[in-house]
């Protein structure tokens, strides 16, 4: 699994360092224009489906997470862009250069608020814990104990909103795994004493992401939505057969998890007939060895 893929086209957003060019020169809090951009609800009985039953390790959703409410709250205060980052183009020379086919809007800012509310205020943090796997640690010794696996830490403060208009598309790519700076915002104060220790600890730390996260803020019906299409699907490597393996159809308030880096399956957001597709992106950190 870990050997580079020929060819292969990357989404670059999730290889540059959180300076890029379409990110905010903010210091990381998403307080100004209007308070909090995003405010939720604890939601009680969050589940993960897998769609890679066998492995439960590629690629599953989570419903609920935002209510239908709250994911229109959000969309509208975004219209307008956010702590100082401006709504722009996401565009690629195409295939014959071997990049994605990709035209669509992109807004991309860094918040540590909007990192941990969606993590810690929603209940996604509970669930991720308990379903996503422990990840291997390079070199460990054969037998050694699971419990140095590498485990959910948080969610990155490279916060990215996309949207999908009618014949708007991002072709099949792969994400990669970027490095994330920990920063003490990102999670809330610890009630222990030793998790305080431990998180302080962390701060300047560099960790690794290791699946993108994706939160559908509109689809399903309801509400004058009138998506079509604009599903996430994917695909079996080539060599195998290039056949769809998974087709995530968008509805308001899901999350979906798949894993990137070299385990990232081939994947596109397919081409949107109708309506419009508007979706949050970030990644999922993980702790070190």
């Amino acid at each position: 699994m870990g050997k580079k893929r020929k060819n292969e086209k990357k989404d670059k957003e999730g290889i540059r360092g959180q300076g890029g060019k379409n990110a905010s020169s903010g210091s990381g809090s998403g307080s100004s224009q209007s308070g909090p951009l995003l405010k939720v609800s604890r939601k009680k009985g969050l589940q993960a489906t897998w769609h890679d039953a066998e492995t439960r390790r590629l690629c599953c959703t989570i419903s609920g997470v935002l209510s239908r409410d709250e994911c229109d709250l959000l969309t509208a205060k975004l219209q307008g862009g956010w702590n100082g980052a401006a709504w722009d183009f996401a565009t690629s020379r195409g295939p014959k250069h071997g990049e994605a086919e990709r035209h669509h809007k992109r807004l991309r800012w860094h918040d540590c608020d909007v990192a941990r509310a969606l993590w810690e205020d929603s209940g996604l943090e509970d669930v991720c814990r308990k379903a996503l796997p422990r990840l291997e640690i390079e070199e460990q010794q054969p037998g050694g104990p699971e419990a140095l696996g590498r485990s959910p830490l948080c969610l990155s403060p490279d916060i990215r909103c996309y949207t999908y208009e009618r014949g708007d598309v991002f072709g099949t790519h792969y994400d990669d795994s970027a490095t994330v700076s920990y920063e003490r915002a990102l999670r809330s104060p610890a009630k222990s004493q030793s998790s305080y220790k431990e998180d302080n600890g962390r701060v300047g730390a560099r960790y690794s992401t290791e699946y993108t996260l994706l939160l559908y803020l509109n689809g399903g019906g309801g509400g004058g939505d009138t998506l079509v299409g604009g599903e996430t699907n994917f695909y079996a490597e080539a060599r195998h057969g290039g056949k769809l393996l998974y087709s995530i159809r968008p509805s308001a308030g899901m999350v979906l998890l798949h894993r990137h880096g070299h385990e990232c399956l081939l994947h596109e957001s397919a081409e949107v007939v109708r309506g419009k597709k508007v979706v949050l992106r970030t990644d999922v950190v993980f702790t070190q060895a």
